[in-house]
């Protein structure tokens, strides 16, 4: 046997190493899974006040508007002529009634409700976006307005962020040299 027809010895490892190595393995999934639990608990933990004013805040927002309770189409257009009034699909595949998204443009408003085609037509807003000050909401908060008045809702905006949720919804300024350039409301629903 030439030098060159050596076998390389190829490195084995022990039963120990290989042991070593799966125990890392698991306690790094294990560290992992603990992080993807814990770090959202942690975050979701809410005092029960802190849970009410949230709570609140999404169904003031939800009503935005003085004397206005936007259930129905025709709720909808009572807010004034529509500009435009535009129908898109609209797919869920876990709503059993089949539904359509509308977008109903205003004069500095646009509303986005999803519909159930059904005998009710029972409609979800999903997002409302003001760019006037015409449109003030319910509370007195209105475009135009100095970035200072949304200390004024009972949950306190994002830090280094304009917006402010609640539990399920959330409001959205948009600023122009210190005011409110516009708002957007989005709500969640399921």
């Amino acid at each position: 046997m030439t030098p060159s027809d050596t076998p390389t010895p190829i490195p084995l490892r022990g039963a120990g190493q290989r042991n070593t190595d799966i125990g890392l393995r698991v306690m790094r999934q294990l560290i992992a899974l603990y992080l993807l639990m814990a770090v959202p608990l942690a975050a979701a933990q809410m005092t029960d006040n802190e849970l009410s004013r949230r709570e609140a805040f999404d169904a003031w927002l939800y009503e935005p508007f003085a004397d206005q309770n936007l259930q129905t189409v025709q709720d909808i257009r009572s807010l004034g002529p529509p500009i435009r009034e535009v129908q898109h699909e609209y797919v869920s595949p876990h709503a059993t009634p089949d539904l359509e998204m509308r977008e109903f443009v205003f004069d500095g408003l646009t509303v986005y409700a999803i519909i159930e085609q059904a005998v009710t037509s029972r409609v979800w807003l999903s997002q409302i976006q003001i760019a006037r000050s015409s449109w003030p909401l319910k509370n007195g908060l209105s475009v135009g307005q100095p970035l200072s008045v949304l200390a004024r809702l009972p949950v306190q905006p994002e830090p280094g962020a304009l917006k402010v949720c609640g539990v399920n919804h959330c409001l959205v300024a948009e600023e122009n040299e210190g005011r409110i350039r516009s708002l957007s409301l989005n709500f969640y629903f399921d």
